[in-house]
């Protein structure tokens, strides 16, 4: 929308070869449009490259692939450094085609829950090869300052996105509880020190898995698995702590009902040989909850005596 609204009366640079803008403005305003600012930014070039070229390519197609058109953006501003300056000003050919390699893996990677946003802050410094070409040529000052300002839109945008893209980040590096069930090596020490602290694992055990269903703060509800026992703790309603640890071997079953969707939690009901029971309360995203059903019940089986 904001892309058709400018167009109305965006001025036109007669000098300004490519479309020109500062590296900061493109690393921001890339990431706070979650990668689609990169997009624009190929489809103006190729709609520049087609005027000069008078060609007959398809700059909206090149810009929505734009990752697939990488390195043929990079040989085209080859062929233009090599004019004008009797060489390559961007970069080594196989520098080239290794950052084309790390853009389709990163835009890969924005595909995968636990590492989209990093991918989205890796993937605007992969371009920037191309970018500071384009902006650092014998253009027009007025086409890179009219591109690089920040507008009205530009400033909701991130004001929308920088919160949630932050708070996005903490969980992916697990500073927040995580949306999914994480092996335990993910945990930082710190929180191995909060679970064994306050006995809800005991302290020669490594956490194998674990799933947290607080919003903000681990502290107020997890649970998952040691190689040994199996635990869950939560806050009761006077904000005290209270929690359940089984070994293995005196688990007789457990009992799920998986959730039907992503959004709903899978519930494990954990029995005793007394015929106590407490749950487990995890998230189904990418089938993890079934992995992890799948190592409890091989580790009740193993505890089992004969």
């Amino acid at each position: 929308m904001a892309w058709r609204i400018e167009s109305a009366k965006r001025p036109t640079f007669s000098d300004a070869q490519f479309y020109p803008v500062t590296n900061a403005k493109f690393i921001l305003y890339s990431i706070f449009t979650l990668g689609l600012f990169i997009n624009y930014w190929s489809y103006r070039n190729w709609k520049a490259i087609k005027i000069q070229q008078n060609s007959h390519i398809m700059p909206i197609a090149r810009g929505i692939f734009a990752i697939f058109f990488y390195y043929s953006l990079y040989l085209e501003l080859v062929a233009h450094s090599q004019t004008q300056h009797n060489k390559n000003k961007i970069m080594p050919n196989v520098l080239a085609i290794i950052a084309w390699l790390l853009v389709i893996l990163a835009s890969l990677m924005t595909r995968i829950d636990e590492a989209t946003t990093i991918a989205i802050c890796i993937l605007p410094f992969l371009w920037l090869p191309l970018v500071n070409y384009i902006q650092h040529l014998n253009q027009s000052s007025d086409a890179l300052a009219y591109n690089s300002k920040w507008r009205v839109r530009n400033i909701v945008i991130a004001i929308i996105w920088v919160p949630i893209l932050f708070l996005s980040l903490l969980e992916e590096v697990y500073l927040l509880p995580s949306t999914a069930i994480v092996k335990g090596d993910k945990l930082w020490s710190f929180q191995m020190q909060f679970l064994k602290r306050h006995q809800l694992v005991p302290i020669d055990e490594d956490v194998l898995y674990f799933y947290s269903d607080a919003w903000v703060d681990f502290r107020n509800d997890g649970n998952g698995i040691s190689d040994n026992y199996i635990f869950s703790y939560w806050q009761n309603e006077q904000g005290q702590l209270e929690s359940n640890l089984k070994h293995f071997k005196d688990v007789t079953s457990v009992e799920v009902t998986y959730g039907r969707t992503q959004l709903d939690n899978t519930v494990i009901k954990v029995i005793d040989k007394q015929g106590e029971h407490f749950l487990l309360i995890v998230n189904s995203e990418g089938s993890k909850d079934k992995e992890l059903v799948e190592q409890i019940n091989n580790r009740i089986a193993s505890n089992k005596t004969p």
